[in-house]
C-alpha cells in the first residue's frame, strides 16, 4: 500500500496494458532474456511502461538500450550503463542506417 508523507492512503492507477505490457518485460525479456519488441496503437503506453520498467531495473547489474520507432517520426535510441547515458535521436530517413548500427553493437 502507498502511503503519503501524512500517511494517507495514495491510489495508484495503471492501465490493464500496463500490467501485461510489464509482465511481459519481466518474463518474456528479463527471465528468458530474449529481445522483445512492444508495439501497438498510439496511446497504449508502450514507451511508458517501458521507460518505467527500465527505471526500476539495478544498472549496476543490467544495461539496456531502448529504442522507439515510430512510422512517421524520428528514431530515438537511449543506452544506459553502469558508465553513463548516451542519448541518439535520428530523422525518419537516416533512422535505418542508425538502427543497424545500434543494433549491430548489441
Amino acid at each position: 500500500e502507498l502511503q503519503d508523507d501524512c500517511g494517507r492512503d495514495l491510489v495508484h492507477y495503471r492501465r490493464e496494458a500496463f500490467d501485461e505490457q510489464w509482465r511481459f518485460l519481466h518474463e518474456e525479456e528479463i527471465k528468458e532474456g530474449v529481445l522483445g519488441w512492444m508495439q501497438g496503437p498510439p496511446g497504449t503506453g508502450k514507451t511508458t511502461t517501458t521507460q518505467a520498467f527500465c527505471l526500476s531495473l539495478d544498472m549496476t547489474q543490467w544495461s539496456l538500450t531502448f529504442l522507439r520507432v515510430a512510422k512517421y517520426d524520428d528514431l530515438t535510441c537511449v543506452q544506459v550503463t553502469d558508465k553513463g547515458r548516451r542519448w541518439l535521436t535520428s530523422d525518419a530517413e537516416d533512422g535505418g542506417k542508425v538502427l543497424e548500427r545500434v543494433l549491430a553493437e548489441l
